[in-house]
């Protein structure tokens, strides 16, 4: 669990944490106000549909076998995909003609939604499906700060 600690002050969440953190980085949260709700629309939606499609497939298809805990259960697997999906082709349908998520400029939302495209590939995480996902995510990863952030540790495998 993040916790950003300082001057006898204790934040934690990880979107709170971004948030805080992105007041402190001028452009990455805009300074309008739709703007800047536009960003927080969709690091809310991100908490609340994103991440939850994304964390069933992580957790059952690399979660549990790194850490010993079996095989994938399919029933939670087919969940998983339902909740994926659905969410998925709101996402991608979103960013066709965008070049991140609130327009041309790299936003705190953008980092929120790609956080768990970094298990992408060891949660198989289906995103054949969605050019626009995989078209913004290639954008993000190649930006120097998310390769940094890529480079200061190996990605786990599964056992």
């Amino acid at each position: 669990m993040p916790v950003l600690e300082g001057d006898g002050w204790t934040l934690w969440e990880s979107d709170a944490i971004a948030l805080f953190l992105a007041t402190q980085k001028p452009g990455l949260l805009p300074m309008d106000e739709k703007s800047r709700a536009d960003v927080t629309r969709w690091m809310f939606w991100a908490a609340s549909d994103w991440d939850p499609a994304c964390a069933t497939l992580i957790f059952e298809r690399f979660v549990k076998g790194f850490f010993g805990g079996g095989q994938a259960d399919p029933a939670e697997v087919e969940k998983g995909l339902t909740k994926f999906h659905k969410a998925a082709k709101v996402l991608n349908a979103h960013l066709k003609g965008r070049k991140f998520v609130s327009g041309d400029q790299v936003s705190v939302a953008d980092f929120s939604l790609g956080a768990p495209l970094i298990m992408a590939t060891p949660a198989a995480l289906p995103l054949q499906d969605y050019p626009e996902i995989v078209r913004w995510y290639a954008q993000l990863a190649a930006l120097p700060a998310w390769q940094k952030a890529l480079s200061m540790g190996q990605m786990p495998q599964a056992a």
